[in-house]
């Protein structure tokens, strides 16, 4: 999940690679840590095209380990934000500035 910055563009390539196979669909997207991530996370909005511009309230992020972490999400500034229990996951997985994460839709609200 976490990675160095210079594995960014690998990710990128496997992100564009997954969207071509499954017929244009963004069911993951790309994060690097930037300024400020400890708070809060902004989840693109060409993934939140796939639920009709909506998602629940509330998100379960699945680490590679299995355990899960359930984050809520609120609009800010016309963005989907990822705030309450985004800290605990990013505390959880030492997540620093910089570090790139994956994030692929599993089914309903899971991530």
């Amino acid at each position: 999940m976490a990675g160095q910055g210079s594995q960014m563009k690998k990710y990128c390539d496997c992100c564009k690679r997954y969207v071509d196979h499954s017929n244009g669909k963004m069911k993951c997207f790309h994060r690097q840590m930037s300024a400020n991530f400890e708070h809060s996370m902004i989840i693109p909005n060409k993934f939140l095209d796939q639920f009709g511009g909506k998602i629940s309230r509330t998100v379960e992020l699945e680490s590679p380990k299995g355990n899960v972490y359930v984050v809520k999400v609120s609009k800010h500034m016309n963005k989907t934000v990822l705030q309450c229990g985004w800290e605990a996951f990013v505390d959880a997985h030492q997540i620093e500035e910089n570090d790139s994460l994956l994030f692929r839709h599993i089914k309903n609200s899971r991530f």
